[in-house]
Parts: C-alpha cells; structure tokens; sequence
C-alpha cells in the first residue's frame, strides 16, 4: 500500500516538473504565478534551470603565469619582494641573464643542503651572466638575513612578505626552484633539493 502511495507521488512529481519545464519554455509561467500570491516565479525558474546548468571544467582552477612579451621578458613571471637592505627587488631587474629563482627557508634542511652549490655556481659563472636569486618564504626578515650573514652568501636575495610570490608560482613544498633563460622563458622547475651537477647541467643551454 505505501509502495503505491510513493509511486503516485513520483508520478505526481514528474508530472509537475515536465509542466513546470513547458510553463518556462513557453514563456506562461509568470502569467501563472501572478495569478498565485503565494507563488515566487523566480524560486521556479531558478529550479527549473538547476539541471540544466554545466560547470566549464576550467573555473575555480588556478593557472601558472604566462609567457613573456617583449616589454616585459618574464611576463607573469615577473614580481617584486623586499631585498635584504630594505630595497624592493624585482625578478626583471635581472632581463637579458639567466635566472634561478629558489624558494626557501632557513628552517629547511634540503634548502640549506642545496645553497652552498648555489653559491659555488653563482661566484663561477655570474660573470657569463647567470644570477641566483633567493626568495625566502614561510619564515621572517630577520631570520632570513640572519641565516644568509651567517653563511656569507653574496647571490641576491629577498623576503616574499605574506608567501605571495610563492602562492602566485603555486610553490606547494620547498625548495623549490625555477630556471629562466635570458629571454624571460622558463625553461626548468624542480620541486625538492637540487644540486650543484644538476644546476650545472640544467643552465648549460641558457648560458
């Protein structure tokens, strides 16, 4: 007996959702609903079209930067943080050389691991016109400039105030480091500890 009951209401209720789908097809259900007080045409029309509506698959999805253009090389790429004596520093204050952004922290073992070869790689061949440029991230200012004193590092560095930079280069785990050839053009990404052979290797073609 409830089985019947429950497929009358099912009928009952296809029923009214194909009129309801014809009402709004046609154009007749305001007519309808403003002979009704107690009826909201817009709470139906909007039911109505629920179904009907199709998410594009690419909203909500965050992109990585884009390309460069001849104004400005890195393009999207591009940003500006604060160097380690108050200056802004800006990824195209470095245009026509090679580029290594690393982002890092001074509490991160393989970061630390890895910045000495970046050092090494840095004094070797800034003079062909390669540039390491450190970000500094998911720390402060001051345990950042502490840890580059500390250690002597001499390639330019800078603190991403908020991580950003980090977020608009969708850094999910540092190190991470991104390899730019002189025209603006990334040309390598590695997610992880990095080493002085691979960096070598990895910039052969850019220098």
């Amino acid at each position: 007996m409830v089985k019947k009951h429950l497929r009358k209401i099912e009928v009952t209720g296809g029923v009214i959702l194909v009129l309801v789908g014809v009402l709004v097809f046609t154009g007749q259900i305001s007519v309808l609903a403003s002979k009704l007080t107690f009826f909201d045409p817009e709470s139906l029309v909007a039911m109505a079209a629920k179904p009907m509506e199709k998410k594009d698959a690419g909203m909500g999805k965050k992109q990585a930067p884009g390309r460069q253009n001849a104004a400005h090389p890195f393009g999207d790429y591009d940003f500006t943080v604060q160097g380690l004596d108050g200056r802004d520093i800006s990824l195209s204050d470095f245009s026509g050389k090679v580029v290594l952004v690393n982002f890092w922290a001074p509490w991160c073992p393989p970061c630390r691991a890895e910045m000495p070869g970046f050092e090494r790689a840095y004094r070797k061949y800034k003079d062909r016109g390669l540039v390491i440029f450190g970000v500094g991230v998911q720390t402060t200012l001051a345990d950042v400039q502490a840890f580059v004193e500390e250690n002597g590092f001499t390639y330019p560095m800078g603190y991403d105030a908020g991580d950003r930079v980090a977020e608009k280069y969708m850094v999910r785990g540092i190190p991470t480091s991104v390899l730019f050839d002189r025209n603006g053009k990334r040309v390598k990404r590695v997610v992880g500890f990095m080493s002085e052979e691979e960096l070598e290797k990895a910039m052969e073609e850019p220098l």
